[in-house]
């Protein structure tokens, strides 16, 4: 942790340096109105260079056509059915083992609402990079928790009970410390193996946790935040040793609030709450804190350090969908918008940020020229997430705006554009290619 005095900025603003935002930084993608969704997922698999095809997901594959209350691991199980119905194997299946939003892995209990803002777009967002599964020798049991949600898990009957819990930690994120497996009114040994308590195919396992949950509060339909499309009100702030314990920040997102909890040592100051490496959304995530007395902030602003980060989601005023390229927070500063309740902020219908290790981010450079050559094999394509691996220039291909992508992802997703009357758009600067 880090200490960040908001009082004292030792750096010149960045204020008058800015240029003005441009059709690069941003792009209006219409209105965002309440209408049936159609979600594309690009798909590949794990050891293959390049996609294999995209699938898509609609709000009638979901129970009412809504994504309330569904998870990541709901749409994972959706996108592995599409998958197997479009490109069928015999004896063996396809299933997802990452899922993947602008190269950044999505958990698994991560609520879909949070990754899936109001956005309409031309640019591949996800990404499923699926792995095989031999059929024929293994069962599935199935884990029922509390709430009355069910997993479904493939196994085998010699796996032991520590397995089915790592994988209950893999789809929902439940450490594997705080579960319980009960069956037939036994609690099971993580060391044994499932045979041992004459557990078979379709049976039943029982989950409890020691991981209680709290109550979200009523979501309002516009949230007040600093405008991070705005790159004139973000400033540059050096580290102080004297900062307050309330001013205290990680590498990756920092969320700022200010804390109204009157016996808090932190009252009426703004307080930082790290997020690390993890998505931030405006509108769904409500657990920002103090870190003194551990009670809720309403997020105000927000502070990057020694990261890449980009945003999209929509303003309230105008109703426009936007985006950014990706950035990059570096220097040992904090780069924090400078913004307040009354300054520096507008009102948000949606917004989406999304964070990355600086070791795992794209470079949003032209190249020099639009020659494959010009790229060098172990950088990643943007739209796969995989290196170019292929010594043959064949495979890659330059699109008019100076990026480089596999040939064959180019030609997927512009195939699914296509079909879909739309252009399609570069992941990286937001060009239509």
């Amino acid at each position: 942790m880090l200490n960040v005095d908001s009082t004292v900025v030792q750096l010149p603003s960045l204020r008058n340096f800015s240029h003005p935002r441009t059709e690069d930084d941003s792009i209006a993608a219409g209105a965002a109105t309440k209408m049936a969704l159609t979600i594309p997922v690009a798909w590949k698999d794990a050891h293959h260079e390049g996609l294999n095809g995209v699938v898509e997901v609609h709000s009638s594959d979901f129970i009412g056509d809504r994504l309330e209350n569904v998870f990541v691991s709901d749409f994972i199980k959706i996108i592995n059915e599409k998958i197997c119905d479009a490109v069928p194997m015999v004896n063996a299946a396809r299933e997802v083992k990452h899922l993947l939003l602008h190269g950044v892995r999505v958990h698994s209990n991560y609520s879909l609402e949070c990754i899936v803002p109001e956005l309409m777009g031309s640019c591949p967002r996800l990404v499923a990079t699926m792995t095989i599964r031999p059929c024929g020798f293994s069962m599935v049991v199935f884990v029922r928790a509390l709430s009355g949600k069910i997993l479904s898990i493939q196994c085998k009957p010699t796996d032991t009970v520590r397995f089915i819990k790592a994988r209950i930690e893999d789809k929902q994120g439940v450490p594997l410390a705080d579960q319980c497996l009960t069956y037939a009114c036994k609690q099971l040994q993580d060391h044994l193996p499932l045979s041992s308590y004459n557990i078979s195919n379709a049976s039943t396992l029982h989950l409890t946790t020691r991981v209680l949950g709290g109550i979200s509060e009523a979501l309002t339909p516009f949230r007040t935040f600093a405008d991070v499309s705005d790159g004139s009100i973000l400033t540059a702030i050096e580290f102080s040793p004297t900062a307050p314990e309330w001013r205290l920040c990680s590498k990756g997102l920092n969320i700022e609030g200010r804390c109204r909890t009157p016996n808090c040592r932190a009252f009426r100051h703004m307080v930082i709450d790290p997020k690390g490496f993890h998505f931030f959304n405006l509108m769904k995530d409500d657990n920002i804190r103090c870190p003194i007395c551990s009670k809720k902030v309403k997020p105000v602003t927000c502070g990057l350090y020694d990261c890449c980060w980009r945003f999209e989601g929509v303003k309230a005023d105008d109703g426009l969908s936007i985006c950014s390229q990706w950035k990059e927070a570096k220097g040992y500063v904090y780069h924090r918008f400078d913004a307040d309740e009354s300054d520096g902020v507008i009102e948000w219908a949606s917004l989406l940020m999304v964070i990355k290790q600086r070791n795992e981010a794209i470079s949003a450079k032209l190249l020099p020229s639009t020659e494959a050559s010009a790229v060098s094999l172990g950088e990643q394509c943007s739209v796969c997430w995989c290196p170019f691996r292929s010594p043959a220039m064949r495979s890659i291909l330059t699109t008019s705006c100076g990026h480089t992508f596999h040939r064959v992802c180019s030609e997927k997703w512009s195939a699914w554009c296509k079909r879909n009357s739309t252009q399609p758009s570069c992941p990286i600067c937001r060009r239509t290619t």
